[in-house]
């Protein structure tokens, strides 16, 4: 369920308000019967993606887990699909993997993303996890891993900010943690060092520090969550710090009453900001929107756990697909605009969606919460059911 939180004066809403043309399109996994009567839906596709789905204006990528019964690991596969001529190509797999943040980031023609994966390099050692960073290419049609990172937490997740992958680094020992964010320049992303351009400590026996929850890049800015820890650990205070690319402090904003307040129970899952607004999802199920343009972060619109909405953001993209898994709504967020649609959907389970920031999409539907179909749509003929501003 979908809650306005305030700024009412301030948003149209009109659920009869059909045909609008919007300039994109999507792709779509859903469990719909007689799908083929709705007209933006261009056709079906063949495809069957485990976690890793992203498009480009005529391909789509995507992943499936090939596992063994007499083994935990499993092997990370990845394919290019020519929406065209309708064929597959095998780019490459990961051997062995048994944990991913998927969260990727893209600079050109390629997607990055951490795998931990088994070699005796690995061990036990709860302070020396190995993080491997694979190169997804599909201009070259290759995958490759690129670099290793000995970190102490179990997800790595990053963003492209500039011509730098950034992702965040945490270290602890029994006395104190670190986390930090971590620059490589994709030119040398192989042999460069990583540069450090902020860092939080937590000092474990004194229980006081700050810690890095969550962060993304935007438009050449580091927006980084931070919780800050006094002697009580149950009074926390959450904000949120902008640098530039080489470090500089720009600003800070806290959150309003009611996000400070689910902070205190939850934590950010994911973390997005688009122009003047941030999404985000938390470990609760919930979403939410905030507004970034004063002096504190605002929600402005809050998803119950029920909708389970998630984000698809396209490369280079001004814009972004919201869709909820069990509601199967879709929503577009124009950062130019700041106004968020909502399309007039017949999906009643989302599994995944890729957005070319353009015109098309997939959807992979659901039943059950299992994915089940993929379809190519587009957003200039979807009907929109209704529209609000963010600001």
């Amino acid at each position: 369920m979908l809650k306005v939180v305030q700024y009412e004066k301030k948003i149209f809403y009109n659920k009869f308000f059909l045909g609008l043309a919007l300039n994109n399109s999507i792709v779509v996994y859903a469990q719909e019967e007689e799908l083929g009567k709705y007209e933006w839906i261009k056709e079906e596709l063949d495809i069957k993606p485990f976690d890793f789905l992203t498009m480009r204006e005529n391909f789509i990528l995507y992943d499936q887990n090939q596992s063994s019964v007499d083994s935990q690991l499993s092997d990370m596969c990845y394919y290019k699909y020519n929406i065209e001529d309708k064929t597959t190509t095998v780019l490459g797999k990961i051997d062995d993997w048994y944990l991913t943040s998927s969260d990727y980031t893209f600079n050109q023609s390629m997607a990055y993303i951490w795998y931990q994966v088994y070699t005796e390099e690995s061990g036990s050692d709860p302070y020396n996890i190995i993080e491997n960073l694979y190169c997804i290419n599909y201009d070259k049609e290759s995958v490759k891993m690129v670099r290793k990172e000995s970190v102490y937490q179990q997800l790595i997740f990053q963003d492209t900010i500039d011509q730098y992958l950034a992702f965040m680094k945490g270290n602890f020992d029994e006395n104190q943690g670190s986390a930090s964010i971590q620059l490589i320049p994709f030119s040398k992303i192989e042999g460069a060092q990583s540069k450090t351009v902020v860092e939080k400590k937590y000092d474990q026996k004194k229980l006081k520090g700050e810690w890095i929850e969550q962060f993304c890049a935007e438009n050449g800015q580091l927006y980084i969550v931070v919780r800050e820890f006094d002697d009580n650990v149950n009074e926390q205070e959450c904000k949120i710090e902008v640098y530039d690319v080489d470090g500089t402090y720009i600003r800070e904003l806290y959150f309003d009453d009611h996000m400070a307040e689910l902070l205190q129970e939850k934590n950010i899952m994911t973390f997005e900001v688009l122009g003047k607004c941030a999404f985000c999802q938390m470990t609760s199920g919930s979403s939410l929107m905030l507004d970034l343009s004063g002096d504190q972060a605002q929600i402005v619109v809050e998803w119950d756990w029920d909708d389970l909405v998630d984000i698809s953001i396209s490369e280079n993209a001004t814009d972004a697909i919201l869709f909820g898994s069990s509601s199967g709504k879709i929503w577009k967020w124009e950062a130019k605009t700041n106004m968020l649609y909502e399309f007039d959907t017949p999906f009643e389970q989302i599994e995944r969606v890729a957005y070319d920031g353009k015109k098309n999409a997939v959807v992979i539907t659901a039943q059950e919460m299992q994915a089940k179909d993929a379809y190519l749509i587009d957003l200039e003929e979807m009907p929109v059911k209704g529209m609000m501003c963010l600001q």
